[in-house]
């Protein structure tokens, strides 16, 4: 990792004719902008915040646990995943990898919320493509003549199709066989041959019942990727989540379940997302619950600054009356091709809308790739924050924001030049 700037600011002023009266302001700042350091911003508005730090601040480079400098200190859930310097953000020195092919469920760890909003940011990437990565199941039943063993060559008598085993999943009244993509006729590019709903399919002397799908729908060979990026919760089953199902694209829709207004499909939201290999993101969600059976709350997703979904929804009604509890991360349900990776850098929560940001646009509306500061205390005057610089070590001009409690930021950013002497000033004409 490259060596973080020091930059010393005694009296640093930007020209704020322009700002919103009613908007933050920032006036100075008073320490020394590197990484890691605490950094004190004076000025006013930036109104009164009831938690002084961020429900939770995870880096993969201080550990698998959220810090200290956040108010939650352990997931909710077990940790799942590794450390890794396979693919690593700029800035950092590691990331967090979870392989969904080894098993379903997801990634790091849930979070738990008692509060009718929440701000979010993270730093991710995938390492898959889910058109690409399918899982290929076969449920079967009536095993005879020993077991089935990763690795065999399995022949659907009726069909012929062939398969070679990667996993099987053993349960009560059936076995879920889950096959390589490579090797077999399921995974011929031009003319996929499938196996049957019935037919027996055996490897050697071990023969078993197809029973994937049913009489009605008689599947024989499900292909499924069905990945969830984020997930928001409530206890009486209603939740929200941002998927795609890469059997049939890449493209992110939104669900609301269980309480109305269907998914918004592909064309439906404001910005077009798809699911890409080896691309890190920076992704928000500014959440509102609604009020009972109103579509008046708020899940607005962001990625690198552009708006996914910003419509009004319904979050609660009569029948599903419990605010969104907890958050997960990177949900796949049915599996996946092994080494289908995820990777995280950064996770910030808060159950606010208060924050501080920087990115290298000097106006607010024109900020993309957004990096989240980490504050220790917040008064209508004066914050203290960690400083995390992330993507923007190395850059020659940074902006600082303060956002609220409503949602509303210092229009034109608080200039800082990271490659300057000290004392340099920073306006914005």
């Amino acid at each position: 990792m490259k060596t973080m700037k020091a930059v010393v600011l005694t009296g640093f002023f930007l020209n704020l004719a322009s700002q919103a009266v009613a908007n933050p302001t920032i006036t100075r700042l008073d320490g020394t902008v590197s990484e890691s350091n605490t950094l004190t911003i004076v000025g006013e508005r930036f109104s009164e915040k009831e938690h002084q730090k961020p429900l939770v601040w995870w880096k993969a480079d201080l550990g698998g646990n959220p810090s200290s400098h956040g108010r939650t200190q352990v997931w909710s859930k077990s940790v799942s995943g590794e450390p890794s310097t396979e693919h690593v953000s700029d800035g950092s020195m590691q990331a967090f990898r979870f392989d969904h092919g080894e098993s379903s469920g997801t990634a790091i760890g849930e979070i738990l919320f008692d509060s009718d909003r929440i701000y979010l940011n993270r730093k991710m990437m995938t390492d898959f493509d889910v058109r690409r990565n399918l899982a290929l199941r076969s449920r079967v039943t009536n095993i005879q003549g020993g077991s089935f063993k990763v690795g065999d060559l399995v022949r659907g008598e009726e069909s012929g199709a062939t398969a070679v085993i990667s996993q099987i999943i053993e349960s009560a009244n059936r076995t879920e066989l889950f096959f390589s993509g490579e090797g077999g006729s399921v995974n011929d590019a031009a003319a996929p041959l499938d196996f049957r709903y019935g037919e027996i399919m055996s490897a050697g002397n071990v023969s078993a019942t197809n029973v994937e799908g049913s009489e009605n729908y008689p599947t024989g060979l499900f292909r499924t990727f069905n990945f969830k990026t984020i997930r928001f919760w409530g206890d009486a089953g209603n939740n929200i989540f941002l998927g795609t199902q890469g059997a049939e694209t890449n493209q992110y829709r939104l669900t609301a379940e269980r309480t109305g207004g269907g998914t918004r499909w592909p064309d439906d939201l404001e910005f077009p997302y798809a699911q890409e290999k080896q691309e890190w993101v920076h992704e928000e969600v500014i959440y509102k619950s609604s009020t009972v059976g109103e579509s008046d709350g708020l899940w607005l997703f962001e990625v690198n600054g552009k708006a996914v979904h910003n419509d009004p929804i319904t979050t609660v009604t009569e029948a599903h009356n419990s605010r969104y509890n907890r958050i997960a991360q990177s949900q796949v349900s049915n599996g996946a091709q092994p080494e289908s990776w995820v990777y995280y850098d950064s996770i910030y929560i808060d159950d606010s809308w208060h924050r501080v940001v920087l990115c290298e646009e000097s106006e607010w509306s024109e900020c993309s790739k957004k990096e989240i500061q980490i504050p220790q205390t917040w008064s209508d005057s004066r914050i203290d924050i960690i400083v995390n610089l992330g993507i923007f070590h190395d850059s020659d001009n940074i902006y600082f924001y303060v956002v609220d409690s409503d949602g509303n930021a210092n229009s034109r950013g608080y200039g800082v030049c990271l490659k300057c002497p000290s004392q340099t000033e920073v306006s914005i004409e």
